[in-house]
């Protein structure tokens, strides 16, 4: 059986593919129109798939971008609404804290039962009116009042000790105040244990 070749264009869709050596050139002037339809042919449908994957992509593309954009819009959201949940928390917060110091009572505990732990924290937290209630026990502090309108009670007068062995007196009074309940030791001779520099507080044991 004689050998036989393709077309050179039939992998562009040319039916010839058992043509004798001697005919391949013939079969090429004959058809070369018909040959070259084919190409064109090939080279838009190549075109097409091309242009069909390139729309492909920028679908797929877009569709990803409008998925991210749309969690990233939720996730806005989400914190949007805890931003405006935690200022709601601290506005409650503020709130309560303003109702505790507006003209309330303060307690001092030396052992933490209380809001604070020495009468100089609660004087620097307490407002004009308030009344700070000073459980029983030693404290050692040096302290300056300088707010008026503030009234200071022991609640046990034996037993709720103020000293003092730094070079200034217990009590700085600066303003018109109201000690009561309360026992005050001065260590130091060289000081008092209460000094008035201005105001007219009211000290009664």
């Amino acid at each position: 059986m004689a050998a036989t070749v393709p077309c050179p264009f039939a992998v562009y869709g040319c039916p010839q593919k058992n043509l004798a050596p001697a005919d391949v050139e013939e079969h090429l002037d004959s058809l070369a129109a018909d040959h070259l339809n084919l190409v064109c042919i090939e080279v838009v449908n190549q075109k097409n798939w091309a242009r069909t994957q390139q729309q492909k992509l920028q679908q797929e593309w877009q569709a990803e971008l409008t998925k991210f954009k749309d969690a990233a819009t939720a996730r806005e959201k989400e914190l949007e609404d805890s931003i405006v949940e935690l200022k709601s928390q601290v506005q409650q917060q503020d709130q309560i804290l303003e109702r505790l110091f507006m003209g309330s009572i303060i307690v001092v505990d030396k052992n933490g039962c209380g809001l604070f732990t020495s009468i100089k924290k609660a004087l620097q937290a307490c407002r004009s009116g308030d009344t700070i209630v000073v459980r029983m026990g030693e404290y050692d502090e040096h302290i300056v009042v300088n707010k008026p309108d503030v009234t200071i009670r022991g609640s046990d007068p034996e037993n709720t000790v103020l000293k003092n062995d730094a070079l200034a007196p217990v009590w700085d009074i600066r303003a018109s105040i109201t000690l009561t309940g309360l026992k005050c030791v001065q260590e130091n001779a060289a000081f008092p244990c209460i000094a008035v520099s201005n105001g007219a507080p009211v000290i009664d044991k």
